[in-house]
């Protein structure tokens, strides 16, 4: 399912994807990669593999996420690339 309604539903065996960011999500994957778009995008995998592994799963509410496992997220136990 595509999300919000935009584009086409991804393929399970899709290895590349294209879209054009909005300006709000490009700053967020500036942010989260120091400067670059493609390191930003691995850490914010890496937070949903980390919160996923914790028990968030989709269509929970972000509030759902413990204030423990938020505590964790800021003594940085993600591992950036």
């Amino acid at each position: 399912m595509a999300i919000n309604g935009i584009g086409r539903p991804a393929l399970l065996n899709t290895k590349y994807f294209q879209r054009t960011l909005k300006e709000a999500e490009r700053q967020i994957l500036l942010s989260a990669g120091d400067g670059d778009i493609s390191a930003g995008f691995l850490v914010v995998l890496d937070m949903y593999r980390y919160f996923y592994n914790r028990g968030y799963r989709p269509g929970m509410a972000i509030e759902s996420i413990p204030a423990t496992i938020m505590r964790a997220v800021r003594r940085s136990d993600i591992k950036y690339p």
